[in-house]
């Protein structure tokens, strides 16, 4: 019961404590040009410092 309840509050804690940031990053591989391709998209929000 205690580690189930520590999984819960950690992040709780651990969100009311630090920042959160959000990015997405999508990777495909391209069949007919035989490519990896990736893509990150990071918010402004990201870069602001607190």
């Amino acid at each position: 019961m205690g580690v189930m309840l520590f999984k819960w509050c950690l992040p709780a804690l651990m969100a009311a404590v630090h920042p959160f940031y959000m990015s997405v990053t999508e990777i495909r591989y391209n069949t007919p040009r035989k490519s990896l391709e990736i893509s990150c998209r990071i918010f402004s929000d990201d870069w602001k410092t607190s």
